[in-house]
């Protein structure tokens, strides 16, 4: 935020602001590697443009951000993968049982000393004088009693619903669905992307289009994958969804 610009008044919005510039930054990193290949894939869009039926020239910068915009994605879904139905149970359990824990200290506290404790501190953050808590006469201590007394049943069905998803999970394992080297959504947007820059329909097999297929996965940082194995996956993709 510059100098000139004023102070949020509100530090919720102040904190998400912060936020988004941080989310920001940690993409622009992610990306920076992807887009030194630029030159490159360019290179591959610019000459089967050469060979297509196109009349007008070549725009690089329509397809280099429609190219960013699904490297983009890719890495967000990598760093966004489904967990697996054992490592949801797992969670679940052990959220269940924090709850049940954090139920029963709040519980205990609220018949011992501890709980005489918390009252005091709840009381000055809600800006009571201390004599209310021996009193006993302030409408404060009711409120903030029942509110206890509540976040020890919510505890409890929190718990309840947290046992009883993992039990609902469906923890059996199931086929893997392919080994594509990449998602077929992602080859049919290559081809979108091919076919408006260059005026050529993608093929299938070996060709340009494959070569340019594998330049994006290599700008993706998959530096061991097979070519036959990206042939392999066009022709995977072109049976599944029409290009």
């Amino acid at each position: 935020m510059s100098v000139g610009e004023p102070t949020p008044r509100n530090p919720i919005w102040h904190i998400e602001f912060e936020a988004a510039e941080v989310i920001q930054r940690r993409r622009d990193a992610t990306l920076a590697p992807f887009k030194q290949h630029k030159a490159t894939l360019i290179a591959q869009l610019r000459k089967a443009n050469a060979c297509g039926p196109r009349s007008k020239s070549f725009e690089a910068e329509k397809p280099w951000r429609r190219l960013t915009e699904l490297a983009d994605w890719y890495f967000w879904q990598q760093n966004h993968k489904p967990m697996s139905p054992s490592d949801r149970v797992k969670r679940l359990r052990r959220l269940a049982r924090v709850l049940d824990q954090a139920r029963g200290m709040l519980y205990d506290a609220i018949r011992d000393p501890v709980g005489h404790d918390l009252l005091k501190a709840l009381f000055e953050e809600a800006n009571e004088p201390p004599a209310s808590v021996v009193n006993g006469d302030s409408s404060v201590l009711t409120r903030i009693t029942d509110e206890m007394e509540n976040a020890v049943a919510s505890l409890v069905r929190l718990e309840t619903a947290a046992r009883r998803a993992a039990e609902m999970v469906q923890t059996a394992p199931g086929r893997p669905k392919g080994t594509s080297v990449l998602p077929p959504d992602y080859i049919i947007a290559l081809a979108g992307v091919y076919r408006e820059s260059t005026g050529l329909q993608p093929g299938k097999g070996d060709g340009p289009f494959a070569r340019f297929v594998y330049k994006f996965l290599t700008a993706l940082g998959q530096k061991y994958v097979v070519y036959d194995s990206v042939v392999a996956s066009i022709k995977d993709s072109f049976g599944t969804v029409r290009p």
